[in-house]
């Protein structure tokens, strides 16, 4: 509590909001490594690395065509709650009527322009697997804005144990990612579903509308976010990209988990910053409290970010023999050198939800398109040369290219006020 003394019951409901949002993001990369574990496991590191491909590709397919409205949506609705009606309708229907069948298409169109007709239905279940999880996370900004972080932890945590619940009987009876990722496919649309419900008994009345005027506001606003989103994705995926089409699967299946690792800690300091970015929306006229707020939550991600660091260095090659087996034990060098982005990338997450806060998304995509043009023509030329190394190296200092810019933006703005 002393580290958030000063914001009264501002700071209660950030410590309560990250108690949710770090178990929520804990326990479910918990869960997740306990999936790619299993995958390794009963695939081995080729056909995790072929998973791996199929959700980064599905991805890529996805992030530009969901016309980056999460963020303008979260923003809208906390700044003002009577707006939460109309923003549902306008962004659910572009959600479901033009990102999710326009992604559907193009990834049919590249499987065969990538000449990879054999993974047809697994890429075709992952985009569908991808676009589900838009409409889910969307329809959790809406649940999140209003702070009801209890109700987000729960949606996600069925989420993830039902995945892996299904990831282990399919894997174990069939061997088949189809089937896994169908059954994937469903407990997705189980849950929007569910979602659904909630919001509209709660919050608002959800339905599919599209006022035009409206839609071309918000698009407006999030056009900017879409590029900033992209190269934020680019520069954390295309290393996943490169390493399968330069190195093959099995160098994939292995970066898959030291970064699967990184994303499991990284969410420790993630948590604090989900956890203030609705605050630091609803007090942003106040310079002091928000301040004040900001300076604290670096406080804590720093010293969470340390602590992790120290106990990747330690313990990687041990974990990742114990749990993976021998044939992972080339992950454990990658793993240490990502460990070190843990100091930068939190920072960016929050700095950038502190610009869209401030109607900067702007600058929040010169840095990300900065650092994802600098990520992949960096593993371009040193993937050859350093091998599965190299993607690590180019991720830290790609974090710390954007925290940088980032970081200089926000003290202009302030200083300006």
């Amino acid at each position: 509590m002393n580290l958030l003394r000063g914001i009264g019951a501002n700071g209660k409901m950030v410590v309560k909001n990250s108690i949710y949002s770090m178990l929520g993001s804990v326990l479910g990369q918990l869960v997740a490594l306990l999936s790619s574990l299993a995958m390794g496991r009963l695939l081995g590191a080729g056909g995790l690395g072929s998973y791996t491909f199929a959700m980064t590709f599905s991805g890529l397919v996805f992030l530009f065509l969901n016309l980056g409205l999460s963020g303008i949506f979260q923003r809208n609705i906390s700044q003002d709650r009577t707006s939460a009606e109309k923003n549902y309708a306008n962004a659910m229907a572009i959600r479901f009527l033009f990102s999710m069948p326009m992604s559907l298409g193009i990834g049919i169109a590249c499987v065969f322009v990538m000449g990879r007709q054999e993974d047809l239905w697994i890429l075709l279940l992952a985009c569908i697997y991808t676009g589900f999880t838009g409409i889910f996370g969307l329809a959790a900004d809406g649940i999140t804005a209003v702070e009801k972080f209890r109700v987000t932890f729960l949606f996600g945590m069925c989420q993830k144990l039902l995945c892996f619940i299904t990831t282990l009987i399919t894997l174990y009876v069939t061997k088949s990612m189809v089937i896994m990722l169908l059954f994937h496919d469903i407990v997705f649309l189980v849950l929007i579903i569910a979602e659904l419900v909630y919001v509209n008994k709660s919050l608002c009345k959800v339905r599919l509308e599209l006022d035009v005027s409206f839609c071309k506001k918000m698009l407006k606003e999030s056009f900017p976010t879409i590029f900033g989103a992209a190269a934020e994705y680019l520069s954390l995926k295309s290393d996943t990209l490169i390493l399968t089409l330069m190195l093959g699967e099995v160098a994939t299946g292995l970066y898959s988990v030291s970064s699967n690792i990184y994303i499991a800690a990284s969410f420790v300091p993630l948590a604090m910053a989900r956890a203030a970015t609705p605050t630091f929306n609803r007090m942003i006229a106040n310079k002091e409290k928000v301040d004040h707020l900001v300076r604290k939550t670096f406080q804590a991600m720093a010293v969470s970010s340390v602590v992790l660091i120290i106990g990747i260095f330690v313990f990687a090659r041990f974990g990742i023999v114990l749990l993976w087996g021998n044939d992972f034990e080339g992950a454990s060098a990658s793993l240490r050198i990502l460990s070190l982005s843990l100091i930068c990338m939190p920072a960016n997450r929050f700095l950038g939800d502190m610009l869209v806060g401030l109607k900067q998304q702007v600058l929040v995509a010169k840095a990300s398109v900065t650092g994802a043009i600098f990520n992949i023509v960096a593993n371009i030329v040193l993937v050859p040369a350093l091998g599965l190394n190299a993607v690590a190296v180019t991720t830290v200092i790609t974090e710390c290219i954007v925290m940088l810019m980032e970081g200089y933006f926000y003290k202009r703005i302030q200083k300006q006020k």
